[in-house]
């Protein structure tokens, strides 16, 4: 599965456990509701500012949101899974700038 889909997945998770709605989010964020449903949608990927604000707002960690482990509060710290993540990021943050273009 596409990194996008399973971000916007992990977001829509978090936001439900959390209580929250769409519209609650993005008046958080100061951005339009419409644009948190292309994320958990994964019409869009989510950008690193928005990812960091998931983790600080939820004491989520990245291995979670990125699809490592499905225990939010889990962390990896294998080597590997920590260079092929970065490779999955390097590669979504390369189309994203792409397709903004």
């Amino acid at each position: 599965m596409e990194l996008k889909f399973v971000i916007g997945q992990r977001l829509k998770i978090v936001r439900e456990k959390n209580k929250l709605s769409q519209y609650d989010i993005a008046k958080e964020l100061n951005i339009a509701q419409a644009t948190i449903a292309q994320y958990e949608r994964g019409r869009t990927c989510a950008p690193a500012e928005i990812l960091d604000w998931y983790h600080k707002r939820f004491n989520i960690s990245f291995d979670y949101l990125f699809g490592y482990v499905d225990d939010i509060k889990e962390i990896l710290t294998s080597d590997d899974k920590t260079e092929e993540m970065r490779k999955l990021i390097r590669q979504e943050m390369d189309q994203y700038f792409k397709d903004k273009k």
